[in-house]
């Protein structure tokens, strides 16, 4: 891979991650204003179901925003685009 194409990589790497933490601000701020109108919701089970989606939602972003922040810095030390068990290049494909 040469140096363009990690530079590709790496700001397409970085907007996925600014994408996720700027999602993760709004849905904390929308939770905590659910959290706020939960009391006047007439059915609260879906309410409550509807959070816990969410939540998971959150839960598989941050596992995603793990993995960005993982391939980042093996593009700072050099390593991405390299298989880590062989360590042989591995495509573009």
């Amino acid at each position: 891979m040469d140096s363009n194409q990690v530079e590709k990589f790496r700001n397409m790497l970085t907007r996925q991650l600014e994408g996720i933490v700027d999602q993760a601000k709004a849905s904390r701020s929308e939770l905590a204003a659910e959290n706020d109108r939960e009391a006047e919701y007439i059915d609260q089970a879906a309410a409550h179901s509807n959070q816990d989606m969410r939540l998971r939602f959150r839960s598989r972003e941050s596992r995603l925003l793990g993995k960005l922040k993982i391939a980042l810095a093996r593009i700072d030390d050099g390593t991405y685009g390299e298989c880590e068990i062989c360590n042989e290049p591995i495509s573009i494909k």
